[in-house]
């Protein structure tokens, strides 16, 4: 197995919408947050007629305003401070998927696109509602074994460990990691167990009866069908403890059609047929709740 180290950058970065603000403010020096938020790392920022002087430490970065128009024109991506510039947090993957750092404007912290579907229900706020809704439904005890199967920025890992779990987290992506590692947010990644790798090909590496608790957490199952097979629940089945509890996010990707619950039930009757026992549908995390069944 590759376990992977993260190394968050601590970089300054911002919001589009930030950056396009500044440029509609009269000449003046503010000091801004420069951590999306976190309040972890402040930039001193000097906006003149024409440009835009980033100060960090001894280093001044200065940007004509044509430039920053020019570069911001979605509000909604993510940028960083380089040497000389503001670059776009975003990858064009070798896979033919294109991934970027994306921040709502409802929202506190900010969520992965790949390929233009988001990797969190931006309706409401990634880190703070989503993330933390999964984990108050799972309801995990303190210092349980748990595994979590893709990491994405870590946000459900954040509540994971705030309820004083251990953590075992997979990831397939290094273009998701390294989003993450530019994410003030997902700061807390580097003192996790992380694997970098296929989940599919990562839990046949695990040990039987190992996880007090597992969070499975995929993309919609039109990107990563693999991890919405019986094979797969069925390994999954096998790294838990008896008596253990899976918290499977489905989404309700079909509702508009009315036909999410058909995708509920096909999930379900999958889990049951691999060893499990359903619990419930939890409709605020959106996410199946099912007990670890072993003779």
């Amino acid at each position: 197995m590759n376990k992977f180290k993260f190394i968050y950058k601590g970089a300054p970065v911002f919001a589009g919408r930030v950056l396009i603000n500044l440029l509609s403010l009269p000449p003046q020096v503010i000091t801004l947050d420069s951590s999306l938020g976190a309040r972890v790392k402040f930039t001193r920022v000097n906006v003149t007629r024409d440009a835009v002087i980033f100060q960090t430490g001894e280093r001044y970065v200065e940007i004509p305003k044509s430039e920053i128009k020019q570069a911001c024109k979605n509000p909604r991506r993510v940028y960083a401070l380089s040497q000389s510039e503001l670059i776009p947090l975003s990858i064009a993957g070798s896979n033919g998927k294109y991934y970027q750092l994306t921040l709502f404007e409802n929202c506190i912290t900010p969520t992965i696109e790949i390929s233009g579907i988001h990797m969190h229900r931006v309706v409401v706020d990634p880190l703070y509602v989503d993330a933390k809704s999964k984990i108050q439904a799972l309801n995990p005890n303190p210092r349980s074994s748990v595994l979590e199967v893709c990491t994405g920025l870590g946000y459900t890992t954040y509540w994971l460990l705030r309820s004083q779990c251990k953590v075992v987290t997979i990831e397939k992506s290094k273009e998701v990691l390294e989003l993450a590692s530019w994410n003030p947010w997902s700061r807390h990644l580097e003192g996790v167990e992380l694997i970098l790798g296929d989940a599919s090909e990562v839990l046949q590496h695990l040990p039987d009866n190992e996880f007090d608790f597992v969070v499975h957490d995929p993309p919609r199952i039109a990107l990563s069908p693999e991890l919405y097979t019986e094979d797969f629940y069925k390994e999954l089945h096998r790294v838990m403890k008896r008596a253990g509890r899976l918290l499977h996010y489905v989404g309700e990707p079909k509702r508009k059609k009315g036909k999410h619950y058909h995708h509920i039930r096909s999930i379900s009757n999958l889990l049951r047929n691999s060893g499990f026992s359903i619990i419930r549908y939890d409709p605020f995390s959106q996410s199946i709740l099912a007990v670890c069944i072993k003779r």
